[in-house]
């Protein structure tokens, strides 16, 4: 949906940030002594690569929007206004539904980088 989309373009550059704090290169690509701004400019140039008239990082992005079907948000759904009643979380309804996605999200977009950086390798 337009929707989730809107959400998943507003996180993705925090959610590169954050995959740069971890190891998704191999070492002949930086060396251990690499900052995290040049693994995350690494990881930026690797993102907007281009492929058929798009980028990999739109689509991980659409891949990303595509897994929030209107069961999946029902369960998202639940699982944060559980959170919210058992106190566990102590944010607002929308504010802990975009935590539990950008969380998934980190997972999803640090787990397809670092697959797509071992299947270019």
């Amino acid at each position: 949906s337009n929707d989730i989309r809107m959400i998943v373009d507003s996180m993705v550059v925090d959610i590169r940030k954050t995959t740069a704090n971890y190891n998704v290169f191999y070492e002949s690509q930086v060396n251990s002594t690499c900052t995290l701004y040049q693994r995350h400019d690494w990881l930026e140039k690797a993102a907007s690569t281009p492929i058929c008239n798009t980028t990999v990082e739109e689509i991980l992005c659409d891949k990303f929007a595509a897994l929030w079907t209107p069961k999946n948000l029902e369960k998202l759904l639940r699982r944060a206004s559980w959170s919210l009643r058992k106190g566990t979380s102590q944010l607002g309804l929308t504010r802990c539904l975009k935590t539990i996605i950008r969380d998934i999200m980190r997972k999803f977009f640090f787990y397809y980088m670092l697959q797509l950086n071992e299947w270019k390798n």
